[in-house]
């Protein structure tokens, strides 16, 4: 495997430098018991401060469905997070709170990680 700690401290540098401060919330499901497997687990959730870059998608994306059928609307935001620093990666379930109060979902997420190590998430969010 290749080293990538500095590629790891130059995104966490960049979206420090150009991004806004935001409050990630993420959650997990418990295992099922076993003896219940129809039944879910309780959810909880964690709280994670973080500094994220906002960018607005180009206009020729809207439309644009990934494999899973995902698709990108108008409103929808990019949303580029360093993994250095975060205690855990974002998750479908959770939801990025901007500095001015807006709350967004998380649609889907997207990690850059070479050979294992996550680099960055590009995450889509919509309102």
């Amino acid at each position: 495997m290749t080293n990538f700690t500095w590629a790891l401290d130059l995104a966490k540098q960049l979206i420090d430098a150009n991004g806004e401060q935001v409050g990630l919330k993420l959650f997990q499901t418990a295992t099922p018991n076993i003896l219940f497997p129809n039944e879910v687990g309780v959810s909880t959730f964690t709280m994670l401060s973080a500094r994220a870059v906002f960018l607005n998608y180009k206009g020729s994306e809207a439309g644009f469905s990934y494999k899973d059928g995902t698709e990108i609307q108008r409103e929808d935001k990019k949303v580029l997070m360093a993994a250095k620093g975060l205690t855990q990666p974002p998750n479908l379930q959770g939801s990025i709170t901007r500095a001015n109060g807006d709350l967004y979902r998380i649609i889907q997420v997207i990690a850059l990680d070479p050979d294992g190590t996550n680099i960055f998430f590009e995450v889509q969010v919509r309102r």
